[in-house]
């Protein structure tokens, strides 16, 4: 609102085709684009008003009411997450894609501009043989009692349904979090995650115990 009581319009807008371009590349750049969507979600309308002087002369004066909450709700949330989602992600993803695949192409045709099919396919079959590298896992059980039994523990099917699921409960437990909760409700999310993360602890210093080092890393 201006100083002598006005309202002021808001510079990125529809009112004609110049400003609705302007405004369309702004929200493009997912700069700012909500606080567009809110201005046109409680946006006013316009009133002409009819007035004729002393010289019998028309004219037509377009008073501009001030925001009115929610006016556009609904036409406002539609066009513009429609924008968003299939006039700016859907396009300008499908367009990278294209010139992606184009460039992709041309370049597969200019390496081996000389090559067939049938040689190009031997010479990357040729260079995943010599890039692969043996699958690091063990499947020997290790000679200390102790590390059997870890090792028993670790590969079962129901120590990893155990693991998994607990980092399942986990995720939702931080989810459930709201701002302004109670203490208590806050100290038992932590409590709960602090178990998990004692959990996880464990598994790691097992796996570590079994395998070593170099063969938790690999595990994993």
């Amino acid at each position: 609102m201006g100083t002598n009581g006005q309202w002021q319009i808001f510079a990125y807008n529809f009112d004609n085709i110049y400003n609705a371009f302007i405004t369309l590349f702004i929200v493009s750049t997912y700069d700012g684009w909500s606080d567009i969507m809110n201005v046109a979600v409680n946006s006013g309308t316009e009133t002409q008003v009819l007035y004729k002087n002393y010289h019998d002369l028309y004219f037509i004066y377009i008073i501009y009411q001030g925001p009115i909450e929610f006016n556009n709700q609904y036409s406002s949330y539609i066009f513009f997450l429609s924008f968003v989602i299939f006039g700016v992600m859907f396009l300008i993803n499908l367009f990278t894609g294209v010139i992606f695949y184009n460039f992709t192409m041309a370049e597969k045709l200019t390496k081996h501009k000389y090559l067939s099919d049938s040689q190009v396919t031997w010479l990357n079959l040729h260079k995943l043989i010599i890039l692969a590298d043996p699958y690091f896992e063990y499947s020997k059980p290790p000679n200390s009692i102790a590390k059997k039994i870890t090792f028993n523990i670790v590969r079962s099917k129901t120590f990893r349904f155990f693991i998994y699921s607990c980092l399942v409960v986990n995720v939702i437990i931080l989810l459930i979090s709201y701002n302004n909760m109670s203490s208590s409700q806050a100290n038992q999310i932590i409590d709960a995650h602090q178990i998990f993360n004692l959990i996880f602890l464990l598994e790691g210093l097992l796996k570590i115990f079994t395998f070593g080092f170099k063969g938790f890393f690999l595990f994993i």
